[in-house]
């Protein structure tokens, strides 16, 4: 039997991850396409739903495919650690030699340090997937065949660029275009049995408390910063919560005289820190830093403080002539996207003779002062 694997945390399961198997059977003639989700996946810090859970999306989302199985592998070994070779070695003795492991341009590009990778590619081929932004997958491919002398097959793939990271904060925020990425049946079960429920008093009482559009927006930032979180190993949690409250105090009545020497339209950002801790809770002073310098920036920022600041801007409903633009960059680089933004603010703030905030300033010259 041709057969091929492809393992995930399916967490949950999305169109996209349909359309990869779907792209695989047909593009590399296989027979059967076999589901491996994850139990206890070492690349994870956490899982927001249980195995069972999961298990039951995904044969949800495949019902309509004969040829795709799954096979609660890990589960059944009870892995510590859910290594891939180990993993391919169990399903080898079950079903015979798998023609190829079929992974992502992202995992390509960090195959090099999974665990015995060597062994991966003795045991299979791979089979990899093109992924927005991971251009060069041919050049990764080829730089891993001269490494390890394997065969590595590419096949196409018309996905949307998304993330089960982002599906997931779009259910908890409830933002309606979620449905855009689910099958049906999967988005009704997962309204069915409440899952993805992790954050829910907190969302529902920044819901209570601030206006529809302003949620609106403090959600889609929330979907944006788990995003770039995804993308550069920074917390999922601190990212959603960072981003989801970052607004939470623009709509109060509080006292801008109490701020002096900092702009009124900069204000919120103080407070918003300061209701978070307050009103929401939270204790984390990484999370309270993040909210704190969203608009301004600061000198020597933190990651997840680059996130917010970048996802406030670049959020899915923001629309000006570079934003694309900028998104993309953001993407492959956080640091050059943080900076390529807040330098962008700066000049039109200069260039329309608008007052401008001090530690906006302060932070410009930071950074330019790192350069050198």
């Amino acid at each position: 039997m041709k057969y091929g694997i492809f393992g995930g945390s399916f967490d949950p399961m999305h169109l996209e991850h349909i359309k990869i198997i779907q792209n695989a059977y047909k593009q590399l003639g296989l027979d059967k396409v076999i589901i491996v989700p994850s139990f206890n996946p070492p690349h994870k810090s956490k899982l927001y739903e249980s195995f069972d859970n999961r298990l039951e999306m995904i044969n949800l989302g495949i019902m309509d495919y004969s040829w795709a199985i799954i096979d609660n592998v890990e589960e059944r070994l009870g892995l510590n650690n859910s290594y891939t070779y180990l993993v391919i070695e169990e399903l080898t003795k079950k079903y015979g030699r798998p023609y190829a492991l079929i992974v992502g341009g992202d995992s390509l590009a960090n195959f090099h340090e999974w665990k015995n990778p060597e062994i991966i590619l003795k045991q299979t081929n791979l089979a990899v997937f093109s992924r927005k932004g991971y251009p060069d997958i041919l050049e990764t491919a080829q730089k891993i065949k001269n490494s390890y002398g394997c065969n590595i097959y590419t096949f196409d793939n018309d996905l949307e660029d998304i993330s089960s990271s982002e599906i997931r904060a779009m259910i908890m925020t409830g933002i309606s275009r979620k449905e855009l990425f689910l099958h049906e049946k999967i988005s009704k079960y997962i309204e069915d049995k409440g899952l993805y429920k992790c954050f829910d008093y907190i969302v529902k009482k920044l819901k209570d408390s601030i206006s529809e559009r302003l949620f609106l927006h403090s959600a889609e930032t929330a979907v944006y910063a788990v995003r770039l979180a995804s993308k550069n190993n920074i917390n999922y949690e601190k990212a959603f919560l960072s981003g989801l409250l970052h607004d939470c105090a623009k709509e109060d009545n509080y006292d801008a005289s109490l701020y002096p020497n900092i702009l009124p339209q900069i204000v919120h950002q103080y407070e918003s820190a300061k209701k978070a801790k307050n009103y929401f809770g939270i204790m984390d002073d990484e999370i309270l830093n993040s909210i704190k310098y969203h608009t301004t920036g600061a000198p020597n920022m933190s990651d997840l403080s680059k996130i917010v600041f970048l996802a406030d801007k670049l959020e899915s409903r923001r629309q000006y002539s570079n934003v694309s633009t900028c998104r993309d960059l953001a993407d492959r680089d956080l640091h050059q996207g943080f900076l390529t933004v807040l330098t962008n603010g700066y000049n039109y703030t200069k260039n329309r003779s608008l007052d401008m905030d001090k530690l906006t300033l302060e932070t410009i010259l930071w950074y330019n002062n790192c350069k050198d």
